[in-house]
């Protein structure tokens, strides 16, 4: 394999690997059981509120994504309605 070429797969795994949007967060969290979801990038992941059973809660959410591999990272604080 050519130096170009391995450039460039290197370049778009990367790219691929890396793209992580608010409706990933929105899934994973709706996953969790979460409903009335409210997600705002900040930083490297992303904030939100959301209602769990009942409860009502705030957290952030990380995910990062790797050639077939995900790691999701949640951590929230809940308070009864």
């Amino acid at each position: 394999m050519s130096r170009g070429m391995f450039a460039v797969i290197a370049v778009v795994s990367l790219s691929v690997a890396g793209c992580v949007s608010e409706a990933d967060a929105r899934q994973e969290l709706e996953a969790k059981g979460y409903t009335n979801i409210t997600v705002t990038k900040a930083g490297d992941g992303f904030k939100y509120t959301a209602d769990k059973d009942d409860a009502h809660c705030t957290g952030t959410i990380t995910i990062s994504k790797g050639l077939g591999s995900k790691q999701v990272r949640d951590f929230s604080s809940c308070v009864a309605k």
